[in-house]
């Protein structure tokens, strides 16, 4: 039982959440107009905008699930240390590239908009999941930076530290995109 608690769940939570927030950072994207009060839709009026806005919105949320999820299993183990391991990031990015996959082949098997629906969730997984990976790796570097300086880095493991970073990180990253 313990097995499937380490290997099995992060693969489906990934595959689960990935799915699940990109799909509602899409619909969110697609019907702004009909759920936005007036003065929040001249803001977003700009579809680069708006583009930006669903992108950091959907590896936000997926990033924030992975967390919360990584700290739930790690008390359903019964281990600090899990929750500062690597192992249930890798295979939550493992569940959510499964998920990515199986978008795009379910997106081969249909046709019309709802296919491009799913190609473009395809797209945003794996968008996210870069822009996640890269920040993890920003994350280890800074964490060896305080480990050279000989510094404590374990406020760098709280939520209230990750969650404000990588929303700042997201932000920049699709801001960056936006620009270029």
């Amino acid at each position: 039982m313990k097995a499937i608690r380490k290997f099995v769940l992060p693969v489906i939570a990934g595959f689960v959440l990935a799915g699940a927030f990109t799909w509602t950072s899409l619909m969110l994207f697609a019907y702004r107009f009909a759920i936005l009060p007036g003065k929040m839709r001249d803001l977003l009026d700009s579809d680069s905008v708006s583009l930006t806005v669903m992108m950091t919105l959907s590896a936000f949320l997926l990033y924030a699930g992975m967390l919360l999820c990584r700290r739930i299993n790690g008390r359903l183990l019964g281990d600090a240390q899990e929750e500062k391991s690597g192992r249930f990031t890798a295979m939550f990015i493992l569940g959510a590239a499964i998920a990515a996959g199986c978008f795009m082949l379910w997106a081969f098997a249909n046709e019309g908009t709802f296919a491009a629906t799913l190609v473009m969730i395809c797209y945003m997984i794996i968008c996210d999941l870069v822009v996640i990976l890269s920040f993890s790796l920003l994350m280890l570097l800074v964490r060896g930076i305080f480990k050279w300086l000989r510094k404590n880095g374990d406020f760098l493991y709280k939520l209230r530290w990750l969650l404000p970073l990588s929303l700042f990180w997201f932000t920049a990253i699709f801001v960056y995109f936006l620009l270029m």
